[in-house]
Order: structure tokens, then C-alpha cells, then sequence
């Protein structure tokens, strides 16, 4: 079957309900001790919203999801002319775990996979450049998702802004593969899925349509 192009109805469709890897650091997030963070609750409620109603929870369009959208096919191209051609995918299920996948912005030869990132704050842009790594977490969780899924080596984050001088335009970090964080992935994913599925069952047996309801 030919790949769902990103944003497209189908794309949505196939995502709906399963972790993705934009959203892993949320599935990943820890609270204290061994209980789960709000941002790991929040996360599985959204999923659990997405399998009982059957349709996506949409981000609001905004400035910046534009903004992104508009550069990343520059971005794309940029990366390509300077370092290796890129195939365009859609949605990755991951080959064992069900109910999770990914959707990285182009797989590189038989080893890599991108993911770029134009954001609207040159400020940001630099910054990552100045500090030579991927400073958001939830990036770093995502470039790890795309490598899980699709059981390759690394990940090359890409920054893009425009407004930077031209040799400051683009800028490519690599992710390599981390055996560790794989592992956590394979044993933590498994167990917020189960959560999710518990959720539903107990929001199914709570039901009630009146007040006489047994």
C-alpha cells in the first residue's frame, strides 16, 4: 500500500490512538517515584479519547505549525544537496508492538532517518546551533522514536530558518542509535499501552445511562 502522505486524512487515520513518536517524550515522562507524570496521564487520556471516539485529538493550527510546514520542504531539499537524498515516508508502524509507530520526515539510504524542525524563533535556530545539540527533550525523545520504529542506526535532526545568514540557514545533528534507550523504550511503551487499554475497560464497566444502572 502506498505511503500516507503526512497531514493527509489517512495519515490521521492511521496514527489515531497509538503513541507516536512526536509524542514519546510525554509517554516517557516520569513522575516521582514510580508514579506516572501528568504529562504521562494527560497523554494517555488523550489516546484513550482518540480509540473511543475514532477521531483524532487536532492541534489548533497556529503561526508556528505554519511556519514549519512552509520551510520544511526547503529544509528538506538542503539536507538533501548536502548530505544524502531523502525517501519521504508516512506513518511507520513499529514491526512488533502494536498500537505505536512513528512518522519520520524521510528515511536516508538503509540506515537513517531525519527529522526537521523550522522553527519561528531564529533565536531558537541559533541557540541550537551554539549549543551543537538537540536541547529539546521532546525532540530528543522523538529522534529516538523514529530510530526505534524503524530499527535503524541514527536519526539527523535538522534545524532550518530562514532569516539566518546563508551558512547559518541549516543546521544537522545525528542521533546515533542508543541501545539503552532502546530497551526503555521496548519495556516502558509495552506497560503505558496496557494503561490505556485498562483505562477504556474501566471506563466501559463505570458506564452507567441512568441512575438505576447495575
Amino acid at each position: 500500500m502506498e505511503a500516507s502522505k503526512q497531514g493527509s486524512a489517512q495519515w490521521h487515520s492511521e496514527r489515531l490512538g497509538k503513541v507516536t513518536s512526536s509524542n514519546l517524550g510525554r509517554a516517557m515522562s516520569k513522575g516521582r517515584g514510580s508514579s506516572a507524570s501528568q504529562t504521562a496521564i494527560s497523554y494517555r487520556r488523550q489516546l484513550i479519547c482518540e480509540r473511543l471516539s475514532g477521531k483524532p485529538t487536532e492541534v489548533p493550527p497556529n503561526r508556528y505549525i505554519d511556519h514549519g510546514k512552509h520551510y520544511e520542504a526547503t529544509a528538506r531539499d538542503l539536507y538533501s544537496f548536502w548530505n544524502q537524498d531523502v525517501v519521504e515516508c508516512g506513518f511507520i508502524p513499529h514491526p512488533t508492538i502494536s498500537h505505536c509507530g512513528g512518522s519520520p520526515d524521510g528515511l536516508v539510504g538503509d540506515e537513517g532517518t531525519i527529522e526537521i524542525k523550522c522553527p519561528y524563533s531564529l533565536e531558537k535556530h541559533l541557540t541550537t546551533i551554539e549549543e551543537n545539540r538537540v536541547v529539546d527533550p521532546q525532540y530528543r525523545w522523538q529522534c529516538h522514536g523514529h530510530i526505534w520504529v524503524t530499527d535503524r542506526r541514527w536519526c539527523d535532526f535538522v534545524s532550518f530558518h530562514p532569516d539566518a545568514p546563508e551558512e547559518l540557514q541549516l543546521h544537522v545533528l545525528r542521533v546515533e542509535r542508543d541501545e539503552d534507550v532502546i530497551d526503555d523504550l521496548n519495556h516502558r511503551i509495552p506497560k503505558f499501552l496496557k494503561d490505556i487499554e485498562v483505562g477504556i475497560e474501566k471506563i466501559k464497566g463505570n458506564a452507567k445511562r441512568g441512575i438505576n444502572d447495575e
